[in-house]
């Protein structure tokens, strides 16, 4: 299973290795583990903060002196700019990775990115495809802070999460009855009864909750209260209320960064057979150094046409195989398995590109040959 504290390792890595020095620090989420109530939690409030009924009657989390209603990124981000003026600046990551500059009177930059959480929502155990290109950009978006004259970076999270295989394994819980202001998928908030089957029933005095509500009730495994759902943060598991902040300091930009070169070879300039084994060589960029980074590259196999004629196969080497994705450390080979389509003959080119830009590293021109 994967949960925050591996997504945080493997940040943590993907820092480090661009000379990063990066420390982690442990830290209990707040309950309920919903993404309004955990991110309005991170706002500089100086402990003005609590959670109230709002007009609906829904559970609304609101932070400062006087307290004001922060439910969505936009009030969020207008708690920011009014804490601080023109000293800070608030963007998506989308934003700040296509524009990434600031005044120089700004002292604090707030970047915020709910790409896991969405890759997670809206597919399930799926979208785990997709958190190794989400982990990239906020590599991205941390080194852009860091050529824009930030030298210090926290990252912190509003929830972690519980990921199922398949929809039935969380069983099934039955809703307990009672008056829930908040009903989640793993956890309810308002007045209920005394324990049922499957459930716990907590005091939220007892578990850090303000407001007017007086329990608060998940399920005693990791199940739901919804049907069908292999991912879920609103519950009370450690995977879902442990979390992990990361403090990052920067190296200040004395000399231009080391990059890594990468070469493909094959022994000749046809293949007699639909698996050829390619070489993958990572050169460092400056031999006077060992600092150059892991590069990253994915794969494309492409036919005469522009068309998709292959595919890379299973490696040690590959990271994430439904993105074709290769990471190879500086200094090393890699022998790579390409899996050219049965219905295809003639020259195709294998194609290394940068899987951020898109720009590409290297191209290696091929012929079928293949024996009678």
């Amino acid at each position: 299973m994967r949960c925050a504290s591996s997504l945080a390792q493997e940040l943590s890595a993907l820092l480090s290795e661009q000379g990063a020095t990066v420390t982690t620090q442990a830290y209990c989420a707040q309950l309920p583990t919903s993404t309004p109530i955990g991110m309005s939690v991170l706002l500089p409030h100086d402990g003005h903060w609590t959670l109230a009924a709002a007009a609906d009657d829904k559970v609304e989390p609101q932070a400062g002196q006087p307290y004001t209603a922060v439910p969505t990124a936009a009030t969020r981000d207008q708690f920011w700019e009014r804490k601080f003026g023109d000293r800070v600046r608030v963007f998506t990551q989308e934003e700040w990775l296509a524009s990434p500059t600031v005044p120089d009177a700004v002292g604090l930059l707030v970047i915020r990115s709910s790409d896991l959480d969405q890759a997670g929502e809206n597919n399930g155990i799926a979208g785990l495809e997709q958190f190794p290109r989400a982990l990239r950009a906020v590599r991205r978006a941390v080194l852009a802070a860091g050529a824009a004259g930030f030298r210090e970076v926290v990252i912190a999270t509003d929830h972690g999460f519980v990921l199922q295989p398949t929809p039935n394994d969380g069983a099934l819980v039955p809703t307990p009855p009672g008056e829930w202001a908040m009903k989640k998928v793993r956890s309810l908030l308002g007045r209920g009864l005394d324990d049922t089957p499957g459930t716990v029933r907590l005091e939220t005095k007892q578990v850090g909750i303000p407001g007017p509500w007086p329990h608060f009730v998940v399920p005693r495994s990791l199940g739901s209260f919804t049907r069908g759902r292999t991912y879920a943060h609103e519950g009370l598991s450690l995977a879902e209320v442990v979390l992990p902040a990361l403090r990052v300091q920067l190296p200040a930009p004395n000399r231009p960064a080391q990059r890594t070169r990468l070469f493909l070879r094959y022994a000749k300039t046809a293949v007699t057979t639909r698996q050829p084994m390619i070489t993958a060589e990572a050169v460092a960029g400056d031999q006077l150094y060992d600092e150059s980074p892991p590069v990253e590259f994915r794969i494309t196999v492409l036919g005469s046409e522009g068309q998709v004629v292959g595919q890379l196969g299973s490696h040690s080497t590959v990271v994430d195989i439904p993105g074709q994705l290769v990471r190879l450390p500086a200094g090393e080979l890699a022998r790579l398995p390409i899996r050219l389509n049965e219905a295809y003959e003639g020259p195709f080119i294998i194609r290394a590109s940068d899987p951020d830009t898109q720009v590409e590293l290297f191209s290696l021109p091929l012929q079928t040959q293949y024996e009678l």
